[in-house]
Parts: C-alpha cells; sequence; structure tokens
C-alpha cells in the first residue's frame, strides 16, 4: 500500500508526535538527496525541543515517482542519544 505524503502531511505526522509535550521548536537540515530513475532518498538531520522532552537525531525518507506524484513509501529515524558519536553538526 503506498500512501501519499505532501509536506502538510509530513508536517501534520511530526506535529502528532508531540501531542503529549508542547513542542516548542523543530529543524530540519538536508544533508543529500539521491534520485535513481523513479526512486528518491532523502538523507537530513533533525533537533526538536519541548518543554520537557527533546531528540535530535538522522533520517533517511524514501519515495518513489508514479503519475508524476512523488509519494513517500518508508522511512528510517535514528536518534543521536542512543547512537555512538553523532557525526554531524548543527
Amino acid at each position: 500500500m503506498v500512501i501519499q505524503m505532501d509536506k502538510v502531511h509530513m508536517q501534520q505526522i511530526y506535529r502528532n508526535w508531540f501531542d503529549y509535550d508542547k513542542l516548542v521548536s523543530y529543524e530540519l537540515k538536508p544533508l543529500a538527496i539521491t534520485v535513481f530513475n523513479n526512486v528518491a532518498n532523502v538523507f537530513y538531520i533533525y533537533k526538536w525541543n519541548g518543554n520537557t522532552l527533546s531528540d535530535k537525531g538522522r533520517r533517511l525518507e524514501a519515495w518513489v515517482k508514479q503519475d508524476n506524484k512523488w509519494l513517500a513509501i518508508g522511512s528510517l529515524t535514528s536518534s543521536s542519544d542512543t547512537l555512538p558519536s553523532f557525526p554531524y553538526v548543527w
């Protein structure tokens, strides 16, 4: 099953993660976008702060182009708090 995700939908997903804590700020920093025919991988690091919680890490999203629209097909997030040294800096 492929779910079409646009910018507004992606923002809503991030906001839903913060329902339990008041979101104060979040940042996304693009690292790379690689495109192979009709498939794209998007890599970025993220940082968010809430009233009581915060996190930073890296994220990979996989997208496929169908009928002239880019659709999200998967993602992987790794919090830097659970990894060895975090290689990217703000």
